[in-house]
Formats: C-alpha cells, structure tokens, sequence
C-alpha cells in the first residue's frame, strides 16, 4: 500500500504532459505538506525495496527538474527569483541594458490594465504566464500558432522600430 501511494505521488509530480513549472509547483506543494518528512520516515520504518525505490525516483525526478531550472536561470543566477522585487529589478535592468525597455514598460502598462474587478482577470492572467513560458522555454507553439510565425510578424519592429524608441527614451 505504502508503495502503490509513493508511485501515485510520483505520477502527480512527474505527469509527462506537465511543464517543468507545474511539476516545480506540485512537489513543493507536496513538500509543504510534509512529504518530505513522510519520506524520511518511511526510509527509516521499511525494508521494502519497492517502496525505497520508489523514493528514490521521486528524489531523481526533482533532482533533475531542478538541475533544468537552474541552467534555465543561469544567466540571473544571482537573482532571488522567489522575491517579487528582485525579480523586478533584475528585468529592469536587464531591458535597459538590451534596449528592450520599452517593451518592458509596455508589458507592465498592458499588466497594470487587467482590471481586478473585470470578468475573467485570473485567468488572463494565468494566460499570460502561460504565453511568456511558453516564450522563454523557446516552444515550438503557443497553443495552435507556431512561434516562428509569431516571431516574424514582429521582426521588423524589433529590429527597426525599438532601436529608436530606445534612444528616444534615453534622451528624456
């Protein structure tokens, strides 16, 4: 029985059609809830291979995920990314130095827009964290629409248009 729970456990964190996000999010979840010291104790109480071996993969698993989301941030390593305003900073800075500030700010207006009031403003939002992780995982798709497209329906303005708003915004 205890085995049979541990692989129900690892299914929920590991589903294979999970993004690495939600798999993150399930175990700390399960984490928070004890499962840690659940573990613990069941390598303590039980012989049972099975169940140990379970664990194992379990640990292997989260292992890995978090061996992926560290090279994934390796670039802003020294950011703590559990810390709203560091995070903040960071990407300010970083659009700064890029010259991608104006998208920056414009991101953050369309944001700031989402009325809280408004129907349905939770699920834009989930949406739009949806949207950018599917960006910044370099998907293939985002939902039916293929990236590759999206990306040169904007290149234009990416290579023209935001060098001058650029500069423009440095001189004010």
């Amino acid at each position: 029985m205890k085995t049979n729970l541990v692989t129900f456990f690892r299914a929920v964190a590991n589903s294979a059609h999970a993004e690495i996000d939600q798999r993150v999010s399930i175990r700390q979840e399960m984490q928070n809830a004890g499962l840690e010291n659940v573990f613990n104790e069941l390598k303590k109480s039980t012989d049972v291979e099975a169940l140990e071996k379970q664990i194992q993969l379990f640990e292997e698993e989260k292992e890995m995920d978090d061996e992926y989301l560290k090279k994934r941030f390796a670039h802003v390593a020294s950011v703590k990314l559990d810390d709203i305003n560091s995070v903040f900073e960071a990407l300010a800075a970083m659009t700064k130095k890029h010259g991608t500030s104006p998208c920056f700010k414009e991101i953050l207006q369309n944001l700031i827009a989402l009325n809280p009031e408004a129907e349905h403003t939770t699920e834009k939002w989930v949406l739009a964290a949806k949207v950018i992780r599917r960006i910044s995982y370099a998907a293939k798709t985002i939902g039916d629409v293929e990236l590759a497209r999206l990306l040169n329906t904007v290149s234009a303005e990416a290579h023209d248009i935001l060098p001058l708003k650029s500069k423009i915004e440095r001189k004010c």
